[in-house]
């Protein structure tokens, strides 16, 4: 751990990502198998540090262990799976953090645990239905054993308000994030509960 952030480990396996994320284009979330022998889901990875649901910050893989990925990749797009070694730090995406169960995944029905993140960079179009995370890196790592970490920044630590949604989810008053929830409830002004993903 460094004073400048917070790196969470979310589990090794063989990464992996479900139909659903391919042909919606959202490519949101990816699991972990414990090894190549089946996709069903008693054979996915349980994730750890679910705690830090909603915090915000980057998802990386580290590539422990490469093999040929039987995937034909996605051909409409270009996108091949392929060229990662060994050692690799691959960036899968930014934003808030989000598990199986969190209302980020609303509409995908895993059966088994998955991680993503939900885009939260100003300089793009955060509220997109697509490429939450980078497509073209996902298919580097499919079939490849990768540790998967979910790195905090100390300016990417967010805040949490009595209505259950983030502080960089609210309005702009005076204060960044003091005003109004953007989401359909009936806060209207952030009120702190908590921070983010501070360690325990």
């Amino acid at each position: 751990m460094s004073d400048d952030h917070h790196k969470f480990s979310i589990g090794t396996g063989v990464l992996q990502w479900g139909r659903a994320e391919r042909i919606g284009d959202r490519y949101g979330a990816v699991c972990l198998h414990k090894d190549m022998s089946s996709g069903e889901p008693d054979n996915v990875v349980d994730l750890d540090n679910k705690e830090i649901d909603g915090a915000l910050g980057t998802l990386i893989a580290v590539i422990l262990e490469t093999r040929e990925s039987g995937h034909i990749g996605d051909l409409f797009r270009g996108f091949q799976p392929g060229g990662a070694e060994v050692g690799d730090t691959i960036v899968l995406g930014r934003g808030n953090v989000f598990f199986t169960d969190s209302p980020h995944n609303e509409g995908y029905d895993y059966e088994w645990d998955v991680v993503g993140v939900k885009p939260a960079d100003s300089s793009v179009n955060r509220d997109r239905e697509t490429d939450w995370l980078d497509a073209g890196h996902l298919y580097q790592c499919h079939e490849q054993t990768v540790e998967l970490f979910f790195v905090v920044h100390k300016d990417d630590i967010d805040e949490m308000c009595t209505c259950g949604h983030l502080r960089v989810e609210h309005t702009d008053t005076v204060e960044k994030g003091h005003g109004r929830c953007t989401h359909e409830c009936d806060c209207q002004k952030f009120t702190w509960t908590r921070f983010l993903a501070a360690v325990k």
